[in-house]
């Protein structure tokens, strides 16, 4: 099949890379060449590690509304998108955390499978740890999700300070984003797809009720459509006449120099501060925030920024023996559904269109499986139980 795809980001670009290897004729169109959520983020591929954090809206309603906070929700576009948190505050977070559980572990198998078969370089780091301060919630954070508890001591000699225990997950990897999406764009070209970086491109349905794809006003044809636009799917989909209830939840990422120095060993997640932490080579640490919902603004203040750096800081062992430059920073949007998990699938009452958004914070971890499971759905493949809990048409 001829099959368009609208979103170059690591999972448009993981669904072009399995599509093709499906034998279809895959074409990728994207905005930039640089999708900006899929490099502003920490590159972590938490197999666990990453769905440990309950981040239920009542929750965050409740207690992450100030500014400095983790989180922080602009009440503005609580009014803006008030059905958005209606379904939000009636979801079933435990069912979702189960479905992400298992989506999670499979995702990994999947990583592991593809950087076995493909020789790509991408600053792998392999093990990943979450921090706490409060030590039952870390036994607990071991227990449920299957990790290796470690004490104080432990947590330093990695190079961090000011928690009460850690939770190793040895399986865990992080990866430089930008090389990633580098890497994933070649291989898509390697297997004869096609990447073209437009203007604008408009999904539209036409008078007999299938898809039309226009890409600056020229007409692209396809026997199915995918999108793949992440926090922008929404605004794709409303000419089509479908609402994938998918806002923008947006997150800070920092690049910082070490002089050289090894600050961190490995990759972490601070659990109460909602920051992820690694240092991808010698010279460079990458710090990324959790997330605002404050639509697509891309004015970040200063204090917001100061706040990320003296958490960070406060929590390196090395802090008063080095000065931490930013030499680079980037914003990303995460796709969020009310409920916190993907969609994927066919959009409803369409023959032709397909979906795959929604994968929050976790869009690094989650884009092979996503991709696997959306090209299983289009080849008329067996596909995971997970498909009816991910159904696009559950918000309808």
């Amino acid at each position: 099949m001829k099959i368009n795809i609208l979103g170059g980001g690591i999972t448009g670009l993981f669904t072009a890379y399995y599509l093709l290897k499906d034998g279809h004729e895959v074409t990728v169109v994207d905005r930039c060449a640089t999708p900006k959520t899929s490099i502003n983020n920490a590159g972590q591929i938490a197999g666990s590690s990453g769905i440990s954090t309950s981040i239920g809206l009542s929750r965050i309603l409740s207690r992450y509304v100030g500014r400095m906070g983790p989180v922080y929700i602009s009440p503005f576009e609580v009014l803006k998108n008030i059905g958005w948190f209606q379904l939000a505050l009636r979801t079933n977070m435990r069912r979702s955390y189960e479905a992400i559980e298992k989506f999670s572990r499979l995702s990994l198998e999947l990583y592991n499978q593809f950087l076995s078969q493909e020789a790509i370089s991408v600053d792998l780091v392999r093990g990943s740890m979450s921090l706490y301060e409060n030590p039952l919630k870390a036994k607990e954070a071991a227990r449920r999700l299957r990790g290796r508890l470690v004490d104080q001591a432990q947590v330093s000699k990695m190079g961090l300070i000011g928690y009460s225990n850690g939770v190793m997950f040895d399986n865990d990897l992080y990866v430089h984003p930008s090389k990633l999406v580098a890497e994933l764009q070649g291989l898509v070209l390697k297997l004869g797809g096609r990447i073209r970086y437009e203007g604008t491109a408009e999904l539209r349905t036409t008078t007999k009720g299938t898809a039309s794809l226009s890409v600056n006003g020229e007409e692209l044809v396809g026997e199915v459509y995918v999108v793949t636009s992440g926090s922008w799917s929404s605004e794709v989909c409303k000419g089509i006449g479908y609402n994938p209830y998918v806002i923008p939840a947006r997150g800070l990422v920092l690049t910082l120099d070490t002089g050289g120095n090894r600050v961190v060993e490995g990759g972490a997640f601070l659990e109460d501060d909602g920051i992820d932490v690694v240092q991808i080579n010698r010279d460079t640490l990458r710090v990324a925030s959790f997330f605002e919902i404050v639509g697509f603004s891309e004015n970040i203040s200063r204090s917001r920024k100061k706040w990320l750096l003296e958490t960070v800081a406060r929590h390196l062992v090395m802090s008063h023996e080095l000065r931490l430059n930013s030499i680079q920073e980037g914003i990303g949007f995460r796709p969020c559904t009310p409920d916190q998990i993907p969609a994927i699938g066919r959009v409803p009452n369409h023959e032709d269109i397909y979906i795959a958004t929604g994968n929050g914070r976790l869009g690094v971890t989650l884009a092979p499986a996503t991709a696997r499971m959306l090209a299983s759905i289009i080849s008329g493949e067996n596909v995971s139980e997970l498909c009816e809990s991910f159904n696009p048409s559950r918000f309808s």
